[in-house]
């Protein structure tokens, strides 16, 4: 009689652990962050969402073409956000396709209700690679330009102005460069530009008062 209490707590040790199996098993699925993706997809096809998120899983682990595809599915699906186009961009980005990475970009922007650090993510690539070619002068161009469009849809970011302005400076552009350093000198608020925005702009005003003299 006395083993039988210690078969009884054998029995019931072995059944917890055989319903602990699924819960288990569910851990490392919910641990997994692509494998959970993949299985709700599987379980439920309907929902764009998921392949947008196992795209995202794909994506780190270098799977591009795979992570292309469902993004597009999701698209398909009508379900068009900044994130799944910021996710092709970055895709294209990887792959060295400049062209698309700038397209899928400007396409998250127009979607995203804060486009700012999008606008600021394609410039620094396009000045990065852009710089690099024999097409520089265009990419100082489109920068400048992206810089003024972003502070078109927040007039938050005065910087964009100053940056505009530098990049006119480089590309010669002295009449809009002094234009944009006194537009950010009179946007209200402090910025650390400002000192380096006001002594620019001084050599500017003094190179015109000198009938164009080089700064």
């Amino acid at each position: 009689m006395t083993q039988l209490p210690k078969r009884l707590a054998s029995f019931a040790v072995i059944a917890l652990l055989l319903l602990a199996f699924p819960t288990l098993s569910r851990a490392v699925i919910w641990s997994n962050s692509e494998v959970f993706w993949r299985e709700t997809i599987e379980k439920s096809p309907e929902f764009p969402r998921s392949y947008v998120g196992y795209a995202a899983e794909l994506i780190k682990l270098r799977r591009y073409d795979e992570a292309e595809q469902n993004l597009k599915r999701a698209l398909d699906m009508k379900y068009e956000t900044y994130f799944v186009w910021q996710n092709l961009a970055t895709i294209y980005q990887e792959r060295g396709d400049h062209s698309q990475y700038e397209n899928a970009m400007l396409r998250a922007i127009s979607l995203s209700k804060t486009p700012t650090e999008l606008y600021i993510k394609l410039i620094q690539n396009l000045l990065w690679h852009g710089t690099k070619s024999e097409n520089s002068r265009k990419a100082y161009q489109k920068a400048a330009n992206y810089y003024l469009l972003a502070y078109e849809k927040d007039k938050n970011f005065g910087e964009g102005l100053y940056n505009a302005a530098k990049l006119y400076l480089i590309l010669g552009d002295q009449r809009k460069a002094r234009c944009y350093f006194e537009l950010f000198l009179a946007h209200p608020g402090d910025s650390l530009y400002r000192p380096a925005a006001r002594k620019m702009l001084d050599k500017l005003v003094t190179h015109d008062n000198l009938g164009g003299a080089a700064i």
